[in-house]
C-alpha cells in the first residue's frame, strides 16, 4: 500500500460491520508488516505529532507519532480505536468506571509490528516507555474531532472534557 488514498480506502473499507475494530486492527497489522517501518507516503518521523489523514462522519485515521516516555491523561474515544505500530511500544494501562471516578482494571503493551483494537467503553491511558519514538496509525470508528471525548486528571482523576489542540501541543513540545 504506497498512497496514502489507498490506504484510507482499504482502511474504509474494512471499517464495516459489528466487527469492524477487529477486521481494521487485523488490516492494519498486515500493512504495517509490508510497510517494515513507517507508511510510505510518510517522509520522516523527527518529532512527536498527532496528524490527521482522514475524519468523516464514520471513520477517522490518525498518524501519532509518541515522543520518548510521553504519558497520556487516562482517556476515553466514545467509539472503536485499532492501534497498529510500526515502531517503538505502547504501554496501556486500561481503566473501568466506579463510583466516584476511574480505576485501573488492566494492561495492553502494543510493539511494533503488532495491532489491537478497543471497544467504544474504553478507557485507558498510553505511555511511550523507550527512548525513542513510537510510531503508530490510530483508526477510530467515528468523528473523532466531533465527539464528546473526556480525560481524567492524572493525579486527582477529576473527569474533563479532552481537548484535541491540547493534546497535539503536548507532542509536538515533548
Amino acid at each position: 500500500m504506497n498512497s496514502q488514498s489507498a490506504f484510507v480506502d482499504a482502511i474504509s473499507n474494512a471499517a464495516t460491520g459489528p466487527d469492524a475494530a477487529e477486521k481494521v486492527a487485523a488490516r492494519l497489522e498486515k500493512f504495517i508488516a509490508d510497510w517494515g517501518g513507517p507508511p510510505p507516503w510518510i517522509d520522516s518521523i523527527e518529532s512527536g505529532a498527532i496528524d490527521f489523514l482522514y475524519n468523516d462522519d464514520d471513520l477517522t485515521i490518525v498518524h501519532i507519532v509518541w515522543p520518548p516516555h510521553l504519558i497520556t491523561e487516562p482517556h476515553n474515544h466514545s467509539m472503536w480505536a485499532a492501534i497498529g505500530l510500526y515502531q517503538g511500544r505502547e504501554n496501556n494501562i486500561l481503566w473501568r468506571r466506579n463510583d466516584t471516578s476511574i480505576e485501573p482494571c488492566g494492561a495492553k503493551t502494543i510493539v511494533a509490528g503488532e495491532a489491537c483494537w478497543f471497544d467504544k467503553d474504553a478507557i485507558h491511558s498510553v505511555h511511550n516507555p523507550v527512548d525513542g519514538l513510537t510510531g503508530a496509525i490510530h483508526v477510530y470508528g467515528g468523528d473523532f474531532l466531533n465527539a464528546n471525548n473526556v480525560e481524567w486528571d492524572q493525579l486527582t482523576l477529576t473527569e474533563r472534557p479532552r481537548n484535541i489542540a491540547v493534546q497535539q501541543a503536548k507532542f509536538a513540545n515533548s
